[in-house]
């Protein structure tokens, strides 16, 4: 669940759910939000959901979107982000439902009482040996190189059943979702493809994925029902005792009903209700890493699911697993792109590289508070009120943001780091975290090459009153350290310079 906390002027707070994307956001009552102060613009902003992120786009306002205290164009939207539209203050939620088997253990007390039979075990293989997917011929393929140990609960199935055959219509489709899934498809659309087809190949009625998250949580990723079919979300909690012992011996179990010999406490109803459940617990393991569970589910008739279904299943599910943590893998190498790039903006490659290349602990070790001989560079916009006639405020602001690009990059061209970005001010440091023995002579490599750039740069020689630019350089012994940020190291610098 999306939501957004907004703060207006007069200190009154409200909160919007977002359930539909795009969202417009401006002082006009056409938008999905409407902010009525005078500092917002009739269309200010948009918030878009891509590729399973969320995004805020600024759509030409007067005074900026702000978000984090920069001023953005576009940018992506994580938990918690403040945004700051004119006079109004927004927080960005996302809620998840988090399902913690621990605690699921504890109730409710259907979860207690309801004992269900184990009628099959399977092993999920560690790795299947050949093509996944065969080429198709005219003929039926059968799955020869398969090997599917059994566990002792089950000792009538021995091997892979030599009477289960992947019928040839069936090769296209498995195909078909393995390339989607590789290509631009998000992980919630690859995760509704499966189980769409988990829904339509056997006879469950409700379909539910879970993603490993922190410890034995399980984040309930996404649930998918077959159309006119009623599911109580708390059935989703029903057994986790076998969800778990399905996770942590990597075992396909098939669950039919109530255990015979049970000797629990049960009204009529209950017992009536879960004799004619049927399910198949199957781990979404690939080699030795487990990314979570899928739980395929109905109320509709004892043994609806059967043998082999949970063979069908285990084929599928072994797949599924691969493509789900290599979509994982992607989403972590795109929030590793976004870090790289955030730390491009404050830090020269050397050192981001080495963020990059080492672990935590190194990281620690680098950023941690020292003192070292450092130059301070400093550059400002001395007579910026001089010229607030002259041009509108979304001028200035593209005017600012034209003085502070050109002044980092030379910082970070000559290995500096910024250390500080407010107003029409930039300041850049030499010689920290890195040592640098040259560190005042980068200094002034740097701001010669602002100056330059900055004198040539038509956005500024336009302007009727010429824009007054200082610099000032200071070398000294700095104690120095880091502030992090949301896994972002904000630098920070005191001392005799």
């Amino acid at each position: 669940m999306v939501q957004l906390e907004i703060f207006s002027p007069d200190g009154k707070s409200d909160t919007v759910t977002l359930d539909k994307f795009p969202v417009t956001i401006g002082r006009s009552r056409i938008n999905d939000i409407v902010l009525t102060h005078r500092t917002v613009s009739r269309k200010h902003a948009v918030i878009i959901k891509k590729d399973g992120n969320y995004l805020i786009k600024d759509v030409g306002s007067q005074n900026g979107t702000f978000l984090r205290k920069r001023k953005i164009e576009e940018a992506l939207l994580q938990n918690e982000d403040v945004i700051y539209i004119g006079a109004y203050t927004l927080k960005f939620l996302v809620k998840e439902e988090i399902i913690d088997l621990d605690k699921a253990l504890e109730g409710p007390e259907t979860a207690k009482n309801v004992k269900l039979k184990i009628t099959h075990v399977l092993e999920i293989p560690d790795r299947f040996h050949g093509v996944i997917f065969p080429e198709v011929t005219g003929e039926e393929e059968k799955i020869s190189e398969v090997e599917l140990s059994i566990s002792q609960e089950d000792t009538s199935l021995l091997a892979f059943p030599d009477e289960f055959l992947v019928p040839r219509e069936e090769f296209p489709i498995l195909y078909d979702l393995q390339r989607r899934a590789m290509e631009d498809e998000n992980l919630e659309d690859t995760l509704n493809n499966v189980a769409n087809y988990l829904l339509s190949r056997t006879d469950g009625d409700r379909v539910a994925f879970f993603l490993s998250t922190v410890g034995t949580s399980l984040d309930a990723a996404l649930i998918v029902t077959r159309p006119g079919i009623a599911f109580e979300s708390r059935d989703i909690k029903a057994f986790p005792s076998i969800l778990r012992k399905s996770i942590q011996e990597g075992k396909a179990i098939l669950a039919n009903g109530l255990e015979e010999d049970s000797n629990v406490q049960i009204d009529q109803k209950e017992r009536d209700r879960y004799s004619s459940y049927s399910a198949i617990f199957a781990p979404l393991k690939y080699d030795e890493k487990t990314v979570g569970a899928i739980q395929i589910e109905t109320h509709q008739g004892k043994d609806r699911l059967d043998r082999d279904q949970l063979v069908f299943v285990c084929r599928v599910i072994r797949e599924l697993a691969q493509i789900i943590i290599w979509k994982l893998g992607q989403i972590e190498k795109f929030e590793q792109r976004l870090l790289k790039q955030e730390l491009s903006r404050i830090h020269p490659e050397e050192i981001v590289d080495i963020l990059f290349q080492k672990g935590e602990k190194y990281k620690q070790e680098f950023f941690e508070v020292k003192e070292q001989v450092s130059s301070v560079l400093t550059c400002r916009i001395s007579n910026l009120s001089d010229i607030h006639d002259q041009i509108s405020p979304m001028e200035i602001q593209q005017l600012l943001q034209h003085f502070i690009s050109t002044v980092r990059k030379s910082v970070i061209q000559y290995k500096g780091s910024i250390l500080d970005i407010s107003g029409g001010e930039v300041v850049g440091i030499f010689g920290l975290p890195i040592k640098q023995l040259d560190a005042a002579v980068r200094a002034v490599l740097a701001a010669l090459n602002a100056i330059n750039n900055l004198e040539k740069d038509s956005t500024f020689n336009k302007l009727t009153k010429k824009l007054v630019f200082s610099f000032g350089i200071q070398t000294g012994l700095v104690t120095g350290g880091d502030i992090p940020v949301n896994g972002f190291h904000y630098l920070f610098a005191i001392g005799n310079t």
